[in-house]
């Protein structure tokens, strides 16, 4: 059977989030939608063939991300973009680049309004005075303003006698020709001096001691919320991989934990006749127990069921080894109840990330910093 390509699942993983909301699907309930939509039967497929679906969906879904179709507002959330629902209006065919090569529209020329000649003249000619009709109905023409006069008479004053009038100054009136003491002016009063008391000197204060334990248990518990943020940093770096490689990140991680690996211990699927055994280690470098692992990656925020844990162990039943589960999920109690009862490990999402981390497994160090204190013995030489 055909499995469809990233081409032609383009556009039925689009319309899976038609709805313009936000939506955490898992990589197999986006399966499953897909294959219903283009009349896909996962149940006659073989193991190859869904792991194919399932590389061509995260092909398709980084092509619509990288369009600006598909959105990623938080981590395991998607949602279609403004321009993938008028996209998905069109009703293309296919998705591909031919989607966002049309040209755009030239836009319409817009027709001139033809002007009357006389109109024209009309408009163009220079805004003329028009003079103001009274009520008699005759037009008074516009007449200056005249300066208002400085005088109040209308005769003019030609006489020198008159001027004189004008001119001569009124009399002053009479005054008293005693004049009156002075009264002596007030005599200035001391002011009795104020004493005011010197402030006593404050005693400066004693330096503390640098308590070197509570300076360190600062700087632990700032180390311990970075590496909690890097955690979260790695686990979502993980989620985002697919199935096949998930395996062998994990089969990778616990070589370097110690753990012997076989050579084939990524592909024991098919050898164990399961494909709930994606790979087989040794308890250690020296030892022969056999351990099984099933590497399930999982959306951060799904849950591992009792039932999943079940399954395994009958995966388990005529091995005679230990068997681990690692999953970038969590477990539910009724599986870690199972899980203990089985003796089978159990590896999450969390601890995942912080073995990760512990091993310097994908990650590096950045810089390193010197924590000091007091070496006693040394100072000791000089005390008396």
């Amino acid at each position: 059977m055909p499995v469809p390509d990233a081409l032609d699942i383009r556009k039925p993983l689009l319309e899976v989030f038609r709805d313009e909301a936000p939506h955490s699907f898992s990589i197999n309930e986006i399966i499953e939608m897909v294959a219903a939509s283009m009349g896909e039967n996962l149940e006659e497929m073989s193991s190859t063939e869904k792991t194919a679906l399932r590389n061509n969906i995260n092909e398709a879904k980084s092509y619509l991300r990288n369009k600006k179709l598909l959105s990623h507002p938080s981590r395991n959330t998607y949602m279609i973009t403004r321009a993938g629902a008028d996209l998905l209006a069109t009703n293309p065919e296919f998705i591909d680049d031919d989607c966002f090569n049309k040209p755009e529209p030239e836009p319409e020329p817009v027709a001139e309004i033809p002007v009357d000649f006389a109109e024209q003249e009309f408009l163009d000619a220079p805004e003329e005075v028009v003079p103001e009709v009274v009520e008699s109905g005759e037009i008074e023409e516009p007449v200056e303003e005249e300066a208002e006069e400085f005088f109040d008479s209308d005769d003019p004053i030609d006489t020198e006698e008159e001027l004189a009038e004008l001119n001569e100054p009124e009399p002053l009136p009479e005054m008293d020709t005693e004049i009156a003491e002075e009264p002596e002016p007030p005599q200035p009063v001391e002011p009795e001096p104020v004493h005011v008391p010197e402030p006593e000197p404050t005693p400066a204060p004693e330096p503390q001691p640098v308590k070197n334990s509570e300076s360190l248990g600062d700087i632990e518990e700032v180390l311990a919320n970075f590496n909690e943020r890097l955690a979260e940093q790695v686990l979502e770096k993980v989620a985002a991989i697919n199935q096949d490689m998930f395996c062998a990140l994990v089969m990778d991680l616990l070589s370097k934990m110690g753990y012997r690996a076989f050579q084939n211990a990524r592909y024991t699927n098919e050898a164990e006749g399961s494909d709930l055994i994606h790979g087989v280690i040794l308890e250690n470098k020296a030892g022969m127990t056999p351990i099984y692992i099933q590497a399930r990656k999982l959306s951060p925020s799904k849950t591992v069921g009792k039932s999943d844990m079940l399954e395994f162990v009958d995966a388990l039943a005529d091995k005679g080894g230990k068997g681990m589960f690692a999953t970038t999920g969590s477990f539910s109690e009724q599986a870690e109840i199972c899980a203990r009862d089985e003796r089978i490990m159990l590896l999450d999402g969390k601890k995942l990330a912080s073995l990760m981390i512990a091993n310097n497994f994908c990650v590096n160090t950045e810089k390193i910093f010197e924590l000091k204190a007091i070496d006693t013995d040394s100072f000791g030489e000089y005390e008396n």
